[in-house]
């Protein structure tokens, strides 16, 4: 079951930063936008350094 959860997570993250760097991307002469994908790729790189240190000290 952890390693059903871990895989899910990864795939998550995977999906929402290709999400968020399209919006990035496709949507660059759009100011807020832009500023709008930027956050959610910063957003997730966040929170999997907290997520990673959370799970090493579940165990």
């Amino acid at each position: 079951m952890k390693k059903f959860i871990f895989l899910a997570d990864i795939i998550l993250r995977l999906l929402f930063m290709v999400w968020a760097w399209y919006v990035y991307t496709n949507y660059w002469a759009d100011n807020r936008m832009k500023w709008v994908g930027l956050s959610m790729v910063a957003f997730n790189i966040i929170t999997m350094f907290f997520d990673s240190n959370y799970h090493k000290l579940k165990k």
